[in-house]
Order: C-alpha cells, then sequence, then structure tokens
C-alpha cells in the first residue's frame, strides 16, 4: 500500500469509491464545487498502522442530525475513549467548566475543528458517507495544504510530516487552481530571469518591484477563483449540474472572468492609471479571443503607445529617475512585467480552466469555445475508453525504434468536440517523444514525407481519376466546398436544359464514423483495383514542382541543363518518352525541372498501403507511450487517410449506385464530400433505391453504415413556389433552404451561397506582422470567396449573388476595421492612400470576376452596393470614411 494519497485518490482507491461517483456527487454542489475540488487535490492523507477496531467504534457513534453535531459527537467520543488524535486539540469537557451548560459542546475548540466544520468538508462527507468519512478521521493522518507549501495535520496521532517527501508522481484529479509559483522569491525570479537569480541581494531600484510581487502574491492567496467562476457559469447555464454534458462557456464570459481576476489580482496599483489599465485591458481581451498570436512578439514601449511608464511609481517617478541608463533600466523592468503578465500568468489563467477549441459562429464569426477542464476531462476520458474498445487493439511495444518514425504511421490523439461526443484526429509524430535527436528525425519525417508520401497520394489519386474516366458511369469527385457547389450547379444547369426544374426529390444522408469503420481488407482491394491492368514491374514517375509565387514571371529559371542522360530518371521531364529530350545541339543534352521525381515499383505501391493500413498507431494519453493499432478503418489526419477514404467510397457509388443512373426519363446526381452525401433525382422511386442500398446489410459488412439520424428526404423543385398578387414568390414550407457541408441550397432553385462566411480575423493574426501583408491576404481571402458566390446568371440570379456578395463584403469589412485598430494599436502606422489601394483591389477583383462570369453587365449597381456599405461603415471607423471620398469621385 501507498504510504501517503491526495484525499481524492485515497476514497478512490482506499474507500471504495469511484472518482466518477464522486464527480457525479460533487456536480450538484455548484456555488463551491471548484473549492471542494482544491481540497480533494491538496490534501494528504497517510493511512494509520495501529490496531484500532474502526468498525467497533462506527458502531459506537451514535447517529447525529446534523454535519455539525455529527464532528461534535466524534470528538467527545475520540476524547471519551483516550484515542490519540489531534482532532481534539483545543477541546475541554464543558462539565468541567461552570461557564458551559453540560449539554453543549465548548465552542471555542481548535483551528482544525473549525476547519473539518467548513461547508467544503461538510460537502465531502455528503459525497462519501458517515462511515467513509469516520474511517477517514478515525484510520488516517490528514494534512491539509497551508500557506508557503507546508502542511497542517487536521486529524489523526499528530506526527511531523514535511510536505517535501509527499511523491509528485501521486495522480491529479483536475488541475489545481495555483497559477502563481509556490513563493513571491520564485514568483521575481520568473519575472525578471537572469536578473532574478539571486532576488536575495536585489539593488535598492527593485524595491518598489518587491512590493508588488508581494502585493500581486496576496491577493491571489485572497482570491476565491473557484467561486468567481462558479458565479459566472451559474449565470449562463445550469446544464453543469449534469456531468455527462461538456459544458461551452461563451467567449464573452471568459472575457469577463480574467478581467475580474486581473482586478482582483494586480489592481491599479500595478498599473498606475486607468489608462495603463484600459491598454492592458485590451490586450488581455485580445489573448483571450485570439490566443499568444495577438501579443505584440517584441513588446515594448512603442508597441504599448498610450501606456505611460511615468505614472507607475513602483518602477520609479520621472523625477527620481538619474539618468539614461536609469531610466532603460525601469523601463526594461515595467516590459518584462507585462510580458510575463501577458504570456505566462494569462496562459496558466484560461488553461487551468478551459480547454480551448477554435470554432466558426453562425454568420461567419470566429470566436473560441471554453470547455472547463473537469467536464472536458471526465467526458473525453470515458468516450476515449468507448473508441479505443470499439476501434484499436494495443500494439505488443512501445514507441521506442526509430523506424516507428520513419514511416510516419505513429501519431498523438487530439479530440474535436461534436454534438454527440467527439472527433479523433491523429497528428502524426515528427519524432519520438524520448529520442535524442529531435531535430534529426523531424527532417528525416519531412523528407520521407516529401519525398515518398505525397507523391505516393498523388499516383492513387491520378489512377483514380483513370479509372472514373473508363467507367460508364462515375459521380462527380468532390474534394471542396467550391466543387459541391459546382456540381450542384451543372447539375441544375442539366435541369433547366431538359425543363425538369418543376419537381425533383431530393436525399441526404452521411455515414456513422466514415474513416472509423471502413473494412481494411475491402480498402486495400480498392487500391489493387486501380493497378490491376498495369504489368507487375511497372514503374510510376511521379513530377514534383517547386514551389513558387504565384505570379512569379521566372519560370524558365526553374530549368537547368542534364548531360547525364542515363539517370533521366531522376529528374522531372514533361514525358516520359524520346520526344520529350530537347535537342540542343548536342544528343548528349536536354532541358528537365530542377526538382528530384518520385519512382515507385507497383509491388512498393500496394506494400506501401498495406503497411500504412494495417499498421498505422497511435499514442492514446499522456501517461504511456503504449501504441494502440487499428481493428478496421484508418486513422483520420494522417497522410493517405483522406485519399484511401474517398477511393473505397468512389468505388462503393460507382459499383453499387449505378443502376440508379440507367433509366433514360430520369435525370439523377449523388454529390458527395467524404462522409456527406447528396443524391438528387426527378424520381423519387430512385431516392428510395439509392436509400434501400445504402441501409442495406451488404454495405454495412463492409464500414458503410447509415447514420439514420442525419437522414432527409426532401423535396425541390419550382412547383414549390406560388405567386401571391403584389409580392414576390414564396414557399410553400416554412424552411425554404437546404444546409449541405457548409453551402445553404434553396430548395426551389437550387441557388447556393455559403451557409457560414469564415472570418479570416484569427487566420491573419497567425501571419500577418504589418499592413503590407494585411492588404495581400485579405485581398487573397476575399478572391477565395469570389468563386462559390459569383457564378453563371444561367444559374443564379443577380440579386441571390448580389446578397452574397454583400454578405462576404460585411466580413471582410468587419475583420479589415479591426485588424487596422490592432495594427494601429500595436504601433504600425496607417496610410490612407494603401487602404485606398486595398478598398480599390477589392472592386476591381469582383468586377473581373464577375465579367468574367457573365456577359450581362452590373458594373454600377457592384460599385453602388460596396461604396453604400463602406458609407455605413464610416460613421464607427474615420479610415474607412476617408475611403468613401475617393469611391465617391470614382
Amino acid at each position: 500500500m501507498k504510504q501517503h494519497f491526495r484525499l481524492i485518490d485515497y476514497f478512490s482507491e482506499v474507500a471504495g469509491i469511484s472518482r466518477d461517483d464522486i464527480i457525479t456527487k460533487l456536480e450538484k454542489h455548484i456555488t463551491i464545487q471548484a473549492e471542494v475540488v482544491k481540497v480533494l487535490q491538496n490534501t494528504i492523507v497517510v493511512p494509520e498502522k495501529d490496531d484500532l477496531d474502526l468498525s467497533h467504534h462506527i458502531k459506537g457513534i451514535s447517529g447525529s442530525d446534523s454535519y455539525i453535531e455529527f464532528i461534535d459527537t466524534v470528538i467527545i467520543y475520540v476524547s471519551s475513549k483516550k484515542i490519540k488524535n489531534c482532532i481534539c486539540d483545543g477541546y475541554e469537557d464543558p462539565a468541567k467548566k461552570l461557564s458551559y451548560s453540560a449539554d453543549y459542546f465548548n465552542p471555542y475548540g481548535s483551528f482544525k475543528v473549525n476547519v473539518l466544520k467548513n461547508k467544503l468538508w461538510q460537502c465531502i462527507y455528503n459525497i462519501v458517507g458517515k462511515d467513509k468519512f469516520l474511517v477517514l478521521l478515525l484510520g488516517t493522518r490528514v494534512y491539509i495544504r497551508g500557506g508557503n507549501g507546508t502542511y497542517i495535520q487536521l486529524c489523526g496521532n499528530e506526527i511531523p510530516y514535511s510536505f517535501k517527501n509527499f511523491d509528485s508522481s501521486l495522480s491529479q484529479f483536475v488541475p489545481n487552481f495555483d497559477i502563481l509559483p509556490e513563493s513571491v522569491q520564485e514568483l521575481m525570479i520568473e519575472i525578471l530571469g537572469d536578473e532574478g537569480m539571486v532576488v536575495s541581494n536585489l539593488p535598492k531600484k527593485y524595491n518598489g518591484f518587491q512590493d508588488v510581487c508581494y502585493k500581486v502574491y496576496s491577493n491571489h492567496e485572497k482570491c476565491n477563483y473557484g467561486q468567481i467562476l462558479s458565479n459566472l457559469k451559474s449565470k449562463i447555464d445550469n446544464s453543469m449540474l449534469d456531468p455527462t454534458t461538456v459544458i461551452k462557456s461563451d467567449v464573452g464570459i471568459v472575457v469577463k472572468f480574467t478581467l475580474i481576476i486581473m482586478g482582483k489580482i494586480f489592481g491599479g496599483f500595478v498599473w498606475g492609471n486607468k489608462r495603463n489599465k484600459s491598454v492592458i485591458s485590451k490586450m488581455t481581451i485580445n489573448y483571450v479571443k485570439y490566443g499568444v498570436r495577438a501579443i505584440p512578439s517584441d513588446i515594448n514601449l512603442r508597441s504599448l503607445k498610450s501606456f505611460s511608464l511615468k505614472a507607475v511609481e513602483w518602477v520609479g517617478t520621472q523625477s527620481r529617475i538619474a539618468n539614461v541608463q536609469d531610466l532603460n533600466m525601469r523601463s526594461s523592468l515595467i516590459i518584462k512585467f507585462i510580458s510575463w503578465y501577458l504570456c505566462t500568468f494569462l496562459k496558466r489563467l484560461v488553461c487551468k480552466f478551459w480547454k480551448r477549441i477554435p470554432r466558426n459562429a453562425p454568420g461567419g464569426k470566429f470566436y473560441m469555445e471554453y470547455y472547463p477542464i473537469e467536464q472536458w476531462s471526465i467526458r473525453s476520458k470515458r468516450w476515449l475508453k468507448e473508441y479505443t474498445d470499439s476501434f484499436l487493439y494495443p500494439s505488443n511495444g512501445e514507441l521506442t525504434k526509430s523506424s516507428d518514425c520513419e514511416n510516419n504511421f505513429v501519431g498523438s490523439t487530439k479530440l474535436i468536440p461534436k454534438a454527440e461526443g467527439f472527433r479523433l484526429l491523429c497528428i502524426p509524430l515528427r519524432s519520438r517523444p524520448l529520442a535524442m535527436n529531435q531535430q534529426e528525425e523531424e527532417i528525416r519525417y519531412n523528407v520521407h514525407l516529401r519525398n515518398f508520401v505525397k507523391p505516393l497520394q498523388y499516383l492513387i489519386m491520378t489512377k483514380d481519376r483513370e479509372l472514373s474516366k473508363s467507367r460508364t458511369f462515375s459521380h462527380p469527385r468532390s474534394f471542396s466546398i467550391q466543387d459541391v457547389a459546382k456540381h450542384i450547379k451543372n447539375f441544375k444547369g442539366q435541369l433547366s436544359k431538359c425543363g425538369r426544374m418543376d419537381k425533383f426529390y431530393i436525399l441526404k444522408f452521411d455515414m456513422k464514423h466514415c474513416y472509423d469503420n471502413m473494412d481494411q481488407d475491402r480498402m486495400l482491394s480498392c487500391i489493387e483495383k486501380l493497378f490491376e491492368n498495369d504489368e507487375d514491374n511497372k514503374t510510376y514517375f511521379v513530377r514534383r514542382y517547386r514551389e513558387r509565387f504565384m505570379y512569379s514571371d521566372e519560370r524558365d529559371k526553374s530549368k537547368f541543363i542534364v548531360n547525364d542522360l542515363e539517370n533521366l530518371d531522376l529528374f522531372n521531364v514533361d514525358k516520359w518518352d524520346e520526344d520529350t529530350k530537347i535537342q540542343l545541339g548536342n544528343d548528349n543534352k536536354a532541358l528537365v525541372d530542377k526538382c528530384v521525381t518520385a519512382k515507385f515499383k507497383k509491388k512498393e505501391v500496394i506494400d506501401a498501403v498495406d503497411d500504412y493500413i494495417r499498421n498505422s498507431a497511435i499514442i492514446v494519453g499522456n501517461s504511456s507511450l503504449k501504441l494502440y493499432k487499428r481493428r478496421k478503418g484508418v486513422f483520420q489526419g494522417f497522410p493517405l487517410s483522406a485519399t484511401l477514404c474517398n477511393i473505397f467510397y468512389n468505388q462503393l457509388i460507382d459499383e453499387e449506385l449505378n443502376f440508379t443512373f440507367q433509366e433514360a426519363n430520369q435525370i439523377s446526381t449523388l454529390i458527395r464530400l467524404v462522409d456527406d452525401f447528396l443524391f438528387i433525382s426527378t424520381s423519387q422511386e430512385n431516392c428510395q433505391k439509392v436509400y434501400s442500398k445504402v441501409s442495406s446489410d451488404e454495405f454495412k459488412a463492409i464500414g458503410a453504415i447509415l447514420s439514420e439520424k442525419k437522414t432527409s428526404w426532401i423535396e425541390g423543385g419550382l412547383s414549390l413556389r406560388i405567386n401571391v398578387p403584389g409580392q414576390d414568390d414564396e414557399i410553400k414550407d416554412e424552411e425554404s433552404q437546404l444546409s449541405f457541408v457548409g453551402l445553404s441550397i434553396d430548395r426551389a432553385t437550387l441557388a447556393t451561397k455559403p451557409l457560414d462566411i469564415s472570418d479570416p480575423t484569427r487566420l491573419v493574426l497567425e501571419r500577418c506582422n504589418n499592413f503590407k501583408e494585411l492588404y495581400s491576404f485579405l485581398l487573397w481571402w476575399y478572391k477565395a470567396q469570389l468563386k462559390p458566390n459569383l457564378i453563371s446568371l444561367e444559374y443564379a440570379p443577380f440579386e441571390q449573388q448580389h446578397g452574397n456578395l454583400k454578405g462576404v463584403w460585411r466580413a471582410l469589412i468587419d475583420s479589415f476595421t479591426s485588424l487596422t485598430d490592432h495594427f494601429i494599436k500595436n504601433g504600425h502606422s496607417v496610410s490612407i492612400h494603401n487602404h485606398s489601394l486595398f478598398i480599390l483591389g477589392i472592386l476591381e477583383a469582383t468586377l473581373n470576376k464577375w465579367n468574367y462570369t457573365n456577359k450581362q453587365k452590373y458594373n454600377t449597381q457592384i460599385c453602388n452596393s460596396l461604396t453604400k456599405l463602406l458609407t455605413d461603415q464610416a460613421t464607427i471607423d474615420k479610415h474607412i470614411e476617408q475611403v468613401c471620398y475617393i469611391l465617391h469621385y470614382l
């Protein structure tokens, strides 16, 4: 038996109460939940080794009406039986004191008794029950954590016990709430870095800094983080009483929490005045919203443009500054403190309470979902265990051999929350966690990925396209939302041409655990089918182009002359025959691309895919390096998984559903993106045939399992519209739109538009450091958004496309104005001239795309609409207002 436990581990391992039971009961105490967790985490229990007959003592202590009476009864019983237990310290028999009645226990007991009568311990008593709690009091020594890392004994035979002897490997219940180092001295060292290594002998000029650190540490000790958190959560969502539900909290609540903590811990004495505090508050909000990339990489007084050093008295007022060197020292001190606050304190604070998951909100706004660590841990562990039991099996070895990483088929787990559980993504490991030379292994990984895996992927995709062209029927391939929009547009054109837009039927469905359920033998046979017509000794060459800028005019410089024609297969050439050799007056020379070409044998391709399917592995959890392999399916997130999944379903659909497209009187299409399917047909019987097939046992046997919950039957066509005099066309049904893979599809006309327009703000903060990069990136983002939104008038009327366009403009301008403000605050200068050129570039890109797609001109309407949108925005942004003047005179 272990010599000591944390309190949560004691109840779980010794007293026989499972953690899940404790957690479930604890969720009912919402107002003190966090503080009880802290007690369970930080309290140490040492089982006694004496001959106490605990069962006899339990019977000897009669029942009581309340917890307080129970504690009093225990102390009186222990005292009367003369049992050595420090819980009786300070107790005096009321019968010996005339000042007290014999019916009352002395209320002035020890500090230890007052702690036990606290509502936190009462909560633990209610959770574990009287008998288990009594065993804790009589059969163990309990130590609670005091200040400066010391421990105070509450009950048991009193024995001094040093906190340094406690095993640091004790299992964690949930992350504790200690976000500062163990002592003020360690805090100063952490802030000052190398300068703070000898904090006991700091110069007098650091006296103010030391005082601030003591105040911050004192405020931290007094701050009730858990209570503040519980109060905020209880105002939003009472569903957190259910421990099986992962609780989401809005980013605004997280911002509010961090600002409350900032005020309580740092107050006004740290920042000096309201203006300084406002600067830090805005940077705090940016950090919570967008992460550490929202903080300037080089924090200095210039990036803190409106921050006043003079107002910060603890670094010395300006009148006390002796010289420039002194000024620089004081400036450096405040910068180090602010950097520590932004990059260390805030990170710890958020990570202790929330797990952050990026999301796109309705309307395209980017935000973070914050999951309380306790609930996330409970639910994710349960889900991961069920997933492991269903799809994985333990491998024979651990991740110790370098060859495991060389194959690039080893990864770690990442969970993405969904409505009914999680999605497990596998992040490929670039090096072993315990490797002696991780940098060398990362280089090996990147070389293998570039020279083997990606060319292999390209080869397989090319063979799949060749197979689809050779088939009589092959459904359209989709690799993006833009492809889906294009296929719907083409099918609409087919219906229009045949005059069949009046009535059609839609079947929408998807597959359960698409990547996880696929039969591995079937998957490998799909790959073999791609190469079945090739000779066994067939060699395949895959060209790998060097990356260049999109508009580079130096293409000729990417080629060079090679004299060794015998080894020409090491280079990229246009075709692999004699006609491609460009004769330059010398038979021994050829002009080829500069990049190396990958070369594969047929057997090598099949063996590589088989090894990928059978031997891919992941590490489940962080406590061990034990590997798990798959019983079926492939790991989503590994390099070849998406390609194999696509080929699996491409062949399945082309082979098993081709019967629905053989009737000459019917027009049908099946559009798929990963595991989401959309079947549209002028025949309702065809929809029924497809549904019967995809829900059959035949499909289930090979791992294509239909999700009944996500299957929808929908009617579409112009017949759904009715004409009301004096009004536009209306839809009979309340739901006029169908959502599919991020697209909103009009059921009557099959017109498409994005369901949510993405917000580029987060990506800009991750990639751009100045206005020049901002303009380039936003213009690239905008052009990408135009592809699915501006199409031929033959398939979508101008009014609908105009509405799509305005949605993209709003997202762009909102992001642009907020990012402009962000860059200005970080010390970058704005140029109205460059602003205007950017807006004009947006207008030019719009008109070019429209005029390329359609002959009918709508230039005036587009210009006026963009100008009006900017004019509305100008009321809240002075920079946009000046841009509007330029557009007005165009």
